[in-house]
């Protein structure tokens, strides 16, 4: 009998050792995440305070006080007997705990909203694009068409280059027209900007002399490439490894209506630059007009 005891004593220690290494593994994988997105939400904590009386905020604070509820359902027997002899007590300090417990349900409902409310994408946008909001610049995409199309959002350290910038990797995987990908800056459906006379942005590539073409498109769906390597819009013709600018006429898009404005993308075609990856970094987006001449 006594060996039993010692036996089941040794297991519960064992499972207590367990689910405590279990949580510290936990803990420690999860706690660079919790750092990271609790930043983010400091940072923007202005632009979603509004939407805090939304319907997400009831939802997780019902879902909190639901929970709650079950497991005082569960510990209904220990539980009883611990309320009554505080309520016996104080019935003072009994409304101070329950009040004190709402608020910390509400505010643990606040913080999940908020971290559920919370979208990067518009510090990418304003990142890359300091007109985006004045410009209604909505959203950045990519697309893959038999290929594949990613971008990353990186700090500048570079003195020459921008601020920040996108790594966009543009990989088709076959040699053919139909094989293509793109990355696109994606405009309120009819904006306009036909006030501005010129496109500026900075450009480099991993490797030079990347095969990367530049599209704008109208709310009508008409759309106008230009080629970025050899063409006159960047200096000596070629993408290279370090920061170019390039400034390219609107005009030079054609018939595209920029008064009815749609987005503006990077494309790669697998008959122009094989089945290979095309990497390049972009940003410091900006719409221009020239000075008036004299």
């Amino acid at each position: 009998m006594a060996l039993k005891r010692y036996l089941d004593r040794l297991r519960s220690g064992w499972v207590v050792l367990g689910a405590a290494a279990a949580a510290i593994v936990a803990f420690y994988k999860g706690v660079g995440t919790l750092v990271e997105a609790t930043r983010a939400v400091v940072g923007t904590a202005t632009d979603v305070w509004a939407r805090w009386a939304s319907v997400q905020f009831g939802i997780v604070l019902a879902i909190l006080i639901g929970t709650v509820v079950l497991l005082v359902a569960i510990w209904w027997q220990e539980v009883l007997p611990a309320v009554a002899t505080c309520w016996r007590k104080s019935t003072t300090r009994v409304a101070i705990k329950t009040g004190a417990s709402v608020a910390l349900l509400a505010g643990i409902a606040a913080t999940v909203t908020v971290l559920l409310l919370h979208d990067v994408e518009p510090e990418h946008l304003r990142a890359l694009f300091a007109q985006a909001e004045t410009l209604n610049a909505r959203a950045l995409r990519t697309y893959g068409t038999d290929g594949r199309a990613e971008y990353e959002i990186m700090r500048g350290k570079d003195a020459t280059g921008p601020r920040a910038f996108a790594r966009v990797t543009l990989a088709p995987w076959k040699d053919t027209a139909q094989s293509n990908c793109g990355f696109i800056i994606i405009f309120q459906p009819g904006t306009d900007v036909h006030r501005f006379t010129r496109l500026h942005f900075m450009l480099r590539g991993r490797d030079g002399n990347e095969k990367v073409d530049i599209k704008a498109k109208d709310a009508t769906g008409n759309e106008v490439r230009i080629q970025l390597d050899g063409s006159r819009f960047v200096p000596d013709a070629r993408i290279e490894k370090y920061w170019k600018p390039v400034a390219i006429p609107l005009t030079s898009f054609g018939s595209v209506k920029f008064g009815f404005f749609d987005n503006l993308s990077f494309s790669v075609s697998g008959d122009r630059a094989g089945a290979s990856p095309q990497i390049i970094d972009i940003g410091g987006f900006e719409f221009r007009k020239d000075a008036p001449a004299s």
